[in-house]
């Protein structure tokens, strides 16, 4: 047996862990500087926060910024204001994430249910098509006079066996 390795000590490392779920939504956040009005590209969206593209220099780690975070989801545009702070910017590729900040209650059930909504399929993108008006979703309907498939006794029969 080799006695060095069992005498080393095993240290565990906690795995990162997300605390919202991330979806991606078609959407921009408008912020209003002194320059005029900045508009992002959103990436993706969370109830803790969101990803975004933007220019270089645009943003600073570690700063907190007020908007309005535009929705656009089945053709109906859903603003909300939003206040957030920048956690993280790569001015290479323009992505960031930030945090929301002091978000309304009613704010946060907004996104809450806009995020759901997306991950159970009721939201459908500007990409995707929905076919269901050529399928064929309705039966005939059936003859009243006509006798029941099978007397009671095969029905129960099928029933048991």
């Amino acid at each position: 047996m080799n006695t060095a390795l069992a005498t080393d000590t095993l240290v565990h490392e906690a795995e990162t862990q997300r605390q919202h779920i991330r979806v991606k939504l078609p959407g921009t956040i408008e912020l209003q500087s002194g320059d005029g009005q900045l508009l992002l590209e959103l990436h993706d969206l969370s109830a803790g926060g969101l990803g975004f593209r933007a220019p270089r220099g645009a943003l600073r780690v570690g700063q907190a910024y007020a908007g309005r975070l535009k929705l656009n989801v089945e053709g109906l545009a859903l603003a909300l204001a939003v206040r957030f702070q920048v956690r993280h910017h790569d001015p290479a590729s323009g992505r960031g994430g930030a945090s929301f900040d002091a978000l309304g209650a009613s704010e946060r059930l907004a996104i809450r249910r806009v995020v759901t909504a997306a991950l159970s399929g009721e939201l459908v993108g500007v990409g995707d098509i929905l076919h269901t008006l050529s399928r064929n979703n309705l039966t005939p309907p059936r003859d009243a006079g006509a006798p029941a498939a099978g007397s009671a006794g095969r029905r129960v029969r099928a029933g048991v066996f």
